[in-house]
């Protein structure tokens, strides 16, 4: 199994959060996984210690391992970030 994570900084964000890009390859089967994180380069190393051990190769359950095993980091998927943006403007 082979992963690339590219991380693209937003340097206008206050909460430092970065968009990750991982894609691999499991059983054959190519796979991409889109998160909006506040880990810096430890997502590397909790990506590669989840990959292993789950059966469900989601962005959730990714989500769902590092929240359990990595405390005090903030975690969503590309669509739940749009949707947090969304509620809050229309809060405004």
């Amino acid at each position: 199994m082979k992963a690339t994570i590219k991380t693209i900084k937003n340097a206008q964000n206050p909460h430092k959060f970065n968009r990750a890009e991982i894609n691999y390859s499991i059983a054959g089967e190519k796979k991409t996984i889109k998160l909006i994180h506040n880990m810096g380069a430890e997502i590397g190393a909790a990506f590669n210690s989840w990959v292993y051990r789950t059966k469900e190769h989601t962005a959730e359950a990714l989500i769902k391992y590092i929240e359990s095993k990595y405390l005090g980091f903030i975690l969503m998927t590309e669509a739940q970030y749009i949707d947090s943006i969304i509620e809050k403007k229309a809060d405004q």
